[in-house]
């Protein structure tokens, strides 16, 4: 099963969840600053996010500068032959937490992958960030399939299903209206007209504004939850994303369930709710 990670962030603070032991790890004893990585990654993120907290990281005014910090650091680092076998899967890492000057959290998702140069590479972050006008919004790490209705009001594969059914009753409509004006006065404007039409960007851009509108009640709702509110919900879609998983792989074996869940606001950084005894309680 893959590890999955999930997140919600509001003016409140950030309540997090994963299923798997060792997904979530505080990069400071003293920020509030913390990170998510896929377990099942080659890389040894718990050596290497302990190591980091021994070169006693700064403060930051804004979030941003804690996640370019640790990716400078990771980029110091030299590449073992075991990293090269980093998937987008597994390469993935998301840093939460604030700044010293802000109000409202926020989330950086970096992709992490090996060059041909051996050197880390990080691309784009795909950062947000809680405001006024976006006050709650969650993220995740993994494949929440499963719960996807749950989310964004279809799945994946429905979606998918409603695009290419669109697009083939198009090209029969298309196909009919141009046998019936095939060889009149008309017969080139309507061609025009049914080339210049894009079947599938019209449905993808429904379908895209129906997400939005599922993903704009979602942080409507979350927006007026407490941070205990926060962490029943995560815990929630963790354990119902893990059981529903376990059943659509054939139910053979155990399910999983949550196993680590955390909380953080600004006063008190990172706080655990739930996590591995497993773990050195220094590295906590």
């Amino acid at each position: 099963m893959t590890p999955s990670f999930f997140a919600l962030f509001s003016k409140a603070g950030i309540a997090c969840a994963a299923d798997t032991d060792h997904t979530i790890y505080r990069l400071s004893d003293k920020l509030p600053v913390a990170l998510a990585v896929n377990p099942a990654s080659p890389v040894p993120w718990d050596k290497i996010i302990s190591d980091y907290k021994r070169t006693n990281p700064q403060e930051k005014e804004f979030f941003a500068g804690y996640a370019n910090d640790f990716t400078l650091y990771l980029a110091s680092l030299d590449v073992e032959e075991s990293w090269r076998k980093l998937t987008p899967e597994t390469g993935n890492i998301i840093f939460f937490g604030y700044g010293t000057e802000d109000i409202f959290p926020s989330v950086f998702d970096v992709m992490v992958q090996v060059t041909e140069d051996d050197i880390l590479d990080f691309g784009e972050p795909d950062i947000h960030s809680v405001n006024q006008m976006d006050s709650a919004f969650f993220h995740m790490l993994g494949d929440f399939e499963s719960v996807s209705t749950l989310l964004f009001g279809s799945t994946g594969k429905t979606r998918e299903f409603f695009r290419d059914k669109h697009v083939k009753q198009y090209e029969e409509y298309a196909r009919r209206v141009t046998e019936r004006f095939a060889g009149t006065e008309y017969e080139d404007y309507v061609t025009e007209h049914l080339a210049a039409f894009d079947a599938e960007d019209r449905i993808c851009s429904i379908l895209n504004k129906a997400t939005e509108n599922c993903l704009g009640n979602l942080a409507m709702g979350v927006d007026a939850f407490s941070i205990e509110e926060m962490v029943t919900a995560v815990e929630s879609i963790v354990n119902a994303n893990a059981k529903l998983s376990h059943l659509h792989a054939g139910a053979k074996g155990k399910h999983g369930e949550t196993k680590e869940i955390a909380v953080m606001t600004i006063p008190e950084g990172l706080t655990w709710i739930k996590h591995s005894v497993y773990m050195r309680r220094t590295e906590i």
